[in-house]
């Protein structure tokens, strides 16, 4: 197969294309009597036309072959496959490939920043690793493919165009899948199979050479950092599932140039021969379409590797995808079905042809960043306007938020927006009206992916990546493993490995979904962080109305305060010696108006609810 655009096939049936076109020429000219030079007019003629029809090649394939394609093209069924369990592992089997699946998943609370230039440091898989495994001694790898279905939002929602609106377009997708597909032919690895059938049939070695070769690079990919599973074939068939919910509406309206729909059409693509370059990859990431599918297949062919990748996109207006163009991507006319069923792990799949793929030298590192899954959840801004995000794919110990209510319910609103079930455990009437106002359960889920209570409800996990959140309003001396710490100018993401500093602002979008804790400005001045005796607008938020944000949380021991302040009589002023100092507030687009003191008997003279 030829990577560039054009080629020349000189195959047998081009050959004898040529001899069939000469015949032809010979005896025409013959029989009409020409004559030298009009003759020679006439040779050249019929070799430029067999030339261009029969041999000249355009990604592959020759004018005829195109026009042969075109006009035979017809929807393919798309059949599913045996899949059985073996050695601990869903094996499919199409007649004469078998093939084993590994998913990969993010560390818990992994932490990501995007910097907004080329120096974003995003983990990537270790292609290059798995090259090294694509022949494992006596085991040929018919090929490796790696396939991730991404998005940006679950659903459009105005959430979604919220949380949208915060961000911006972003370098990386932020939730997703990413499998990774081993497989071996029964012709190319016979002698590997029947070496480990021993006493038992060929299907049995045919599981164990597959499960060996997966397990070699599951290990490699583990060593990288990422967790790693073999999939068994309960978990095949779920997977199955999720992503044909997606793609089936769209291959049962296969057509020469996409599929489906007008309401919501899939397109495949594939990157030209200049295209490969992390800088286009994280192009082709900031296009904003309803699914994303990458796939990257990695084979090694006499002796060198080489490469194939398909980008598909999920869309409901193709109008935005003209300029993609641009971006070095290529549509592929008349094999749509056939690049899409590949991300479908029980599809029977035809290998498309006439790719432009992507010839590997040995010392030639892989030129694109493939980025498993997503990179999480947008939590804030660093002082230098790098964007931070958390992953909350895999959980492990609980996550603590420490801050008002409004920081917990815009991390909500955010994750509601990646498709994954929340359930929210708070009490409160407040709690379920926001539960509602998402769309999430109240109260009644303890299987969900993610679940947030307080620090006396905290359950123990319901399955193993179960992400457990934590909200209070009181941070302690010692942060816990993971948390999110809210300060007066900055907030604080604290992981076993590292401490960020980030700032934290809240829209007025967002803020519509709120149900308690809008925090507005005040004119109040605080009083300085270290008197024994806290002011209202240090750490209380909650049942108030308008809460000041936390004080700042340090990592030095602070003096023990009351578990509930008292509040201060009206004109209550700092004592002499104390500076005023502004309290923390979140950035809206107008000032509202200055909220009045709180004086004895109104409604601020009630002690705050605690979540």
């Amino acid at each position: 197969m030829n990577d560039g655009r054009l080629g020349l096939a000189l195959r047998l049936p081009n050959l004898m294309f040529l001899v069939i076109v000469a015949i032809a020429t010979a005896l025409t000219t013959a029989l009409l009597g020409v004559q030298p030079p009009i003759e020679w007019e006439a040779w050249a003629a019929a070799a430029v036309a067999a030339i261009t029809i029969g041999v000249l090649t355009y990604r592959s394939r020759t004018l005829a072959g195109w026009m042969h394609r075109r006009m035979t093209y017809r929807r393919s069924s798309r059949d599913t496959i045996a899949v059985y369990e073996a050695e601990g592992a869903g094996i499919t089997w199409d007649g004469h490939r078998a093939c084993t699946y590994i998913e990969v998943l993010p560390q818990p609370y992994a932490t990501t920043i995007l910097t907004g230039t080329r120096d974003s440091v995003i983990a990537a898989l270790p292609i290059d690793d798995i090259r090294e495994e694509l022949v494992q001694f006596d085991i040929h790898c018919d090929a490796v493919t790696f396939v991730t279905i991404g998005h940006n939002y679950d659903r459009p929602n105005k959430a979604a165009t919220a949380y949208q609106a915060s961000i911006g377009p972003t370098t990386a997708l932020l939730y997703g899948r990413t499998f990774i597909e081993v497989g071996i032919t029964l012709s190319e690895s016979l002698d590997s199979i029947y070496a480990r059938t021993g006493t038992d049939d060929v299907p049995a070695g045919i599981s164990r050479t597959v499960t060996i070769a997966a397990e070699r690079i599951r290990r490699r990919v583990a060593h990288d950092g990422w967790k790693t599973q073999l999939l068994t074939k309960s978990n095949l068939e779920e997977l199955h599932a999720a992503i044909a919910a997606q793609l089936n509406p769209a291959l049962t309206q296969e057509h020469w140039s996409a599929c489906g729909p007008k309401s919501m059409q899939a397109i495949a693509y594939t990157p030209g021969p200049g295209a490969w370059t992390t800088e286009n990859y994280r192009e082709w990431c900031r296009l904003n379409p309803h699914r994303q599918i990458h796939i990257a297949r990695l084979e090694r062919r006499q002796g060198a590797d080489h490469a194939e990748m398909f980008i598909g996109l999920l869309t409901s207006d193709p109008r935005a995808l003209n300029t993609v163009t641009a971006l070095g991507l290529r549509r592929e006319h008349g094999q749509q079905g056939d690049i899409l069923t590949a991300a479908l792990p029980l599809a029977r799949t035809v290998r498309p042809t006439a790719i432009h793929g992507k010839a590997l030298p040995e010392a030639s590192p892989f030129p694109i960043p493939l980025v498993p899954g997503g990179i999480g959840t947008y939590i804030g801004q660093t002082a230098n306007r790098s964007q931070v995000f958390v992953n909350f794919t895999v959980g492990a110990e609980p996550f603590y938020i420490f801050g008002p209510a409004a920081m917990c319910q815009q991390l909500f609103v955010w994750l509601s927006t990646s498709g994954r079930s929340i359930d929210i455990a708070l009490p409160g009437d407040e709690w379920k009206e926001f539960a509602t106002r998402l769309g999430v359960t109240h109260s009644s889920n303890s299987d969900a992916d993610i679940v947030i209570t307080t620090p006396q409800g905290l359950p123990t996990a319901a399955h193993p990546n179960q992400v457990r959140l934590v909200w209070t309003t009181t941070a302690p001396d010692t942060p816990p493993a993971y948390a999110l710490i809210a300060g007066p100018d900055e907030c604080t993401l604290h992981t076993p490995t590292r401490q960020i500093r980030y700032r934290w602002s809240v829209s007025s979008a967002e803020e519509a979904f709120f149900t308690l804790g809008r925090t507005r400005r005040t004119a109040t001045p605080a009083p300085n962080t270290a008197a024994a005796q806290p002011q209202p607008g240090n750490g209380q938020s909650g049942a108030q109305r308008t809460p000041p944000a936390p004080a700042r949380v340090t990592g030095r021991r602070r003096a023990a305060a009351p578990a509930t302040p008292e509040p201060p009589a009206s004109g209550q002023q700092p004592t002499s010696g104390q500076q005023p100092k502004r309290p923390a507030t979140i950035r809206r687009p107008a000032t509202p108006a200055t909220p009045e003191p709180p004086s004895s008997g109104g409604r601020h003279s009630a002690q705050p609810r605690r979540p």
